[in-house]
């Protein structure tokens, strides 16, 4: 993170501030001015060129980090509403006759992976509860039989995947 505007040395002249020749700065400003210069670039090798555009005019790393965090800033109103979205996601979940079960497992885990790196954090047996509730009719055989022969508070979530991929 930067914290600190850089700004090109100048000197007061009548009371005028103008730039520095390059020959009059100090070894500091100089290694400042290099220091920018690299995090300008390295700034600018990151972004696409739509981004670049945004920022092109900007003279320091500063400030084109700043217009960085304006521009993509994520308040915890946009990320409460995400998370919100997205456990009303889960929790109406259900697989299509259509579909298969890598299918739903893609579409499950994408909801899944997505609420964990916004912080929200579903146990694993809460996970397994959850794809064998909202399995179809036509699987209730297959549900009965692995809740009567698996601890399901322990069932890792990739096995159940598995045997459902093999009963289908």
């Amino acid at each position: 993170m930067l914290t600190h505007q850089y700004h090109t040395p100048t000197k007061e002249i009548n009371s005028i501030k103008i730039e520095k020749p390059f020959d009059e700065w100090t070894a500091l400003k100089m290694e400042l001015d290099e220091l920018n210069a690299r995090a300008c670039n390295t700034l600018h090798c990151a972004l696409l060129p739509d981004d670049y555009m945004k920022i092109s005019m900007l003279n320091s790393a500063k400030e084109i980090w700043d217009k960085l965090i304006i521009t993509y800033e994520v308040t915890n109103e946009v990320t409460d509403a995400h998370i919100n979205r997205l456990v009303h996601e889960y929790e109406l979940f259900r697989i299509s006759h259509s579909k298969s079960i890598s299918d739903m497992y893609t579409r499950f885990m994408k909801i899944i992976n997505t609420l964990h790196s916004l912080g929200r954090i579903y146990k694993n047996q809460d996970l397994v509860y959850k794809i064998l509730r909202c399995l179809p009719k036509e699987w209730d055989a297959k549900v009965t039989a692995i809740s009567e022969a698996k601890d399901l508070s322990t069932y890792p979530l990739d096995q159940l995947l598995g045997s459902l991929i093999a009963h289908e």
